[in-house]
């Protein structure tokens, strides 16, 4: 049973780990057909970085208006865990949505990602890595879907050095009471010194690392179909890094489906156009599913 201070946080869910919290699946119509096509048993949903629970609830309504008796599963991303850890240890705790997901590589279950920002991206990277190391020379992590909204970016860590500064003040908002432009210089700061350390110890970057994994037949299910979800006017993402990692994809053979948004802002696709942003969902998980 959840804890009330969980409950407040995402009711109806069970806390994992301070960043995984699942919702069972509704074992007592877990195989309803919508338009022909059958629903996901599990659905992983990889937060952007520092998303408060209120803005997750929109994604959380309206997958379970889509699916309502699917398994749900939410990763938070903290931004800070991020930068200062390692991959092992982003890997390690990704364990828990494994754990979690009881018998994914099954005939019987249908798995839709839906990761969100950079920060979702690396953690649903790490999930990836995570599989890979626990099942050594199999296959990756078999899913149907994979939905990528607003993400993935430049893997170039000065590239992305102001959107994320800027994305990182942006989160730290609701407790730091100063202007935007202070927070992001503390937050440019700790990101040049991160990155010096982690260059020093060998290690690449993260945006690196996931950039590159999403796109890694031997870590990402080439099987599964994948939509992009993006917008000229994203602060943080650039467009342009989008449909270039979009088209690398489709060069390995992946199925890429992207959808364009107008004018909206980073991960605000959803809040600007609900019903074009759910359709693009709901038609890309039909498609998805009617091949395999």
């Amino acid at each position: 049973m959840a804890d009330t201070k969980n409950r407040s946080r995402f009711p109806g869910f069970i806390k994992l780990s301070d960043q995984v919290y699942l919702r069972p699946a509704d074992d007592t119509n877990n195989t309803a057909v919508i338009s022909g096509s059958p629903d996901p048993t599990t659905i992983l949903l990889y937060a952007w970085g520092d998303a408060q629970p209120k803005h997750i609830a929109k994604y959380i309504s309206g997958y379970l208006a889509l699916f309502p008796n699917a398994r749900l599963l939410i990763v938070l991303g903290p931004m800070i865990k991020m930068f200062y850890k390692s991959h092992e240890q982003r890997s390690k705790g990704m364990e828990v949505v494994l754990n979690a997901m009881q018998g994914a590589e099954s005939a019987e279950e249908r798995v839709l990602v839906h990761a969100m920002s950079n920060t979702g991206g690396v953690n649903y990277a790490a999930t990836l890595n995570a599989y890979s190391q626990r099942y050594p020379g199999g296959s990756p992590l078999v899913h149907t879907l994979s939905v990528f909204d607003s993400t993935p970016g430049s893997s170039s860590f000065f590239a992305n050095l102001g959107p994320w500064s800027r994305a990182m003040a942006i989160g730290a908002a609701s407790w730091f009471p100063g202007p935007l432009f202070i927070m992001q210089a503390f937050a440019i700061i700790f990101l040049l010194v991160t990155h010096g350390v982690m260059f020093a110890l060998g290690h690449s970057s993260p945006a690196v690392f996931s950039t590159k994994a999403i796109n890694n037949p031997e870590l990402e299910d080439k099987a599964a179909a994948r939509l992009y979800l993006y917008s000229k006017s994203d602060e943080i993402i650039n467009w342009e890094a989008v449909e270039e990692h979009a088209a690398e994809a489709k060069g390995k053979g992946f199925q890429v489906d992207l959808e364009r948004f107008e004018e909206t802002p980073h991960v605000g696709h959803l809040r600007a156009h609900p019903e074009k942003y759910w359709a693009a969902v709901r038609g890309a998980w039909h498609r998805a599913s009617s091949r395999k």
